[in-house]
């Protein structure tokens, strides 16, 4: 398996940081924590620049709340600067992540989503009713606030190997129990978990019809 370095000095570009600011901003430009970032754009941008590059930034206090969402979920809020980092890093990790995922993964991944999973599913039932005619439900139980670090640290190194973004990683993954939800980062983190589990059923079992969205 490929690992990819060299990756440091594209997240900390002054370029990638702008692009990732006006991406976090999308729908949020009216809140005052976005409005007084843009009002004082570059001075920002060149802060989160210097911390990056010289390995000094360290992700923010949360702001914990509680939402019902069908169920109840704890949420993490990071301020604006610090989701501005997240999108840094994925603008230049998603592609190398993304290809790591089944097509049977449709959460959080530019191009899918519930609709495309409703798509195949039907599609499935449609084309073999005999194949499909059984289904086994699986929830894993308090998914993300239950991830181990020490494992999720290991499967990022899988495909990561500049020790500069594996520190960066490291201090988001142990900023908070398990993976908090409300990270844009968080969503990719646990669809890598769980793509160990996918891999095992379709490559190992040979589960021929097999559909997740962890969310």
């Amino acid at each position: 398996m490929k690992r990819h370095g060299n990756l440091h000095a594209r997240i900390c570009a002054i370029d990638n940081l702008r692009a990732a600011a006006y991406n976090a901003a999308k729908g949020k430009r009216n809140r005052r924590e976005v409005r007084a970032f843009f009002a004082n754009l570059e001075a920002e941008l060149e802060a989160l620049r210097t911390e990056l590059s010289a390995g000094t930034y360290r992700t923010s206090p949360y702001e914990i709340f509680e939402k019902m969402e069908g169920k109840r979920r704890i949420i993490f809020k990071l301020p604006f600067r610090d989701r501005v980092v997240h999108w840094a890093i994925m603008q230049v990790l998603e592609p190398i992540w993304t290809p790591q995922f089944t097509a049977d993964t449709h959460a959080c991944i530019k191009g899918r989503g519930m609709h495309s999973l409703l798509t195949t599913l039907r599609a499935d039932l449609r084309n073999d009713p005999a194949g499909t005619a059984y289904c086994l439900k699986i929830d894993v139980r308090k998914f993300y606030p239950t991830i181990d670090h020490e494992i999720l640290k290991a499967v990022v190194r899988r495909k990561i190997k500049d020790p500069e973004v594996l520190g960066l990683l490291d201090g988001i993954i142990d900023s908070a129990e398990g993976v908090p939800i409300g990270n844009y980062i968080s969503q990719y983190l646990a669809n890598l978990y769980l793509s160990e589990l996918d891999h095992l059923l379709k490559e190992v079992a040979g589960v021929r019809y097999y559909y997740r969205y962890a969310d």
